[in-house]
């Protein structure tokens, strides 16, 4: 079976509740519910290359999910498939076939990913800016 057969698509508020074990305020799976009440420090990230060498610049600007479960929803899944639930060890296989599957680049807009193992929010905006937001107590901060 491949990576791609044994990925996930919860409903909305199943992925919805995983987010907010990130963020207890997140509303919903768009930016400004995500962010809610938390404070963001972001960085500049160059979107407009192939998405492997934007996973690569990201991965050196926050640490890559490693471990568990990892809730993915870029602009594509989010009109089409929802969002997508992979293990930490296929994500670099979702991003890398993100075009292939949903028509467009995986970074050619908003993504949110969702890394349980430990609890964080990686956010990368279409205007080319990064942020990371982890869950209360963790060495990265949380909500405010």
């Amino acid at each position: 079976m491949s990576w791609k057969e044994r990925v996930a698509r919860p409903d909305w508020k199943s992925a919805e509740d995983l987010a907010r074990l990130v963020n207890p305020l997140a509303s919903g799976l768009d930016l400004k519910s995500l962010l809610a009440g938390v404070r963001v420090s972001w960085s500049r990230i160059e979107l407009d290359r192939a998405d492997e060498v934007v996973a690569d610049e990201l991965w050196a600007m926050v640490r890559r999910p490693s471990d568990g479960l990892v809730v993915v929803v870029s602009d594509a899944s989010w009109r089409t498939a929802g969002p997508i639930v992979v293990t930490a060890d296929h994500l670099p296989d979702l991003i890398s076939q993100h075009a292939q599957m949903y028509g467009e680049p995986c970074f050619g807009g908003d993504v949110v990913i969702v890394a349980l193992e430990p609890p964080r929010l990686i956010v990368v905006h279409h205007d080319g800016l990064v942020g990371e937001v982890a869950v209360p107590g963790s060495s990265l901060g949380g909500p405010t």
